[in-house]
């Protein structure tokens, strides 16, 4: 039996996983906040020449400034950073473009007289193989997008018997959204 001279063998973790657990309900929320290591994320999400900045934290999102991609967003991306504490906590998340993103770029690049047979993404590299009247313009094409970089030839382009088009195989580097 326990007296006031009992040891007590106390797993502290235990204990506080069990006060959260079971008493959190006491901790107003705004001290909750101030306390928690737990960080939040600040999304930045590309929308033409803009970056949309969105802090998500426990399920809640809230809509932090939309702000140009040149310096002097980098400077209001400062000052509020200093303004706000909870943003000097998060981790910052790049959204990379979509693969709709993507496909609709290329749609716009590439002229009528070129044709994609096959298409493949992985961890930021893109490959492209197609035929083309002009197969050696797309690569300026390409390089000229804000979306692509490192554009080259994977193998020559030979020029196919039958259609007269040029057969080519492209691979190129798809740039993060906000990296410039």
């Amino acid at each position: 039996m326990l007296n006031l001279n009992s040891t007590i063998d106390l797993d502290f973790k235990q204990f506080l996983r069990w006060w959260n657990r079971e008493l959190t309900f006491l901790i107003p929320e705004k001290a909750k906040q101030l306390l928690t290591e737990k960080q939040g994320f600040i999304i930045i999400s590309p929308d033409g020449n803009h970056l949309t900045l969105t802090y998500l934290y426990n399920e809640h999102s809230e809509q932090l400034a939309t702000l140009v991609r040149n310096e002097l967003g980098i400077t209001q991306f400062t000052i509020l950073q200093e303004k706000d504490e909870r943003l000097t906590k998060a981790k910052v998340i790049l959204k990379l473009p979509s693969p709709y993103a993507i496909q609709k770029e290329l749609s716009l690049l590439i002229k009528d007289d070129t044709w994609l047979n096959y298409l493949q993404y992985s961890d930021g590299h893109l490959q492209i193989q197609g035929e083309s009247a002009h197969a050696s313009s797309l690569i300026a094409v390409l390089e000229a997008s804000e979306l692509f970089a490192h554009v080259r030839f994977a193998s020559p382009a030979t020029q196919d018997a039958v259609s007269k088009l040029e057969r080519f195989q492209i691979t190129l580097d798809v740039i993060p959204a906000g990296v410039h």
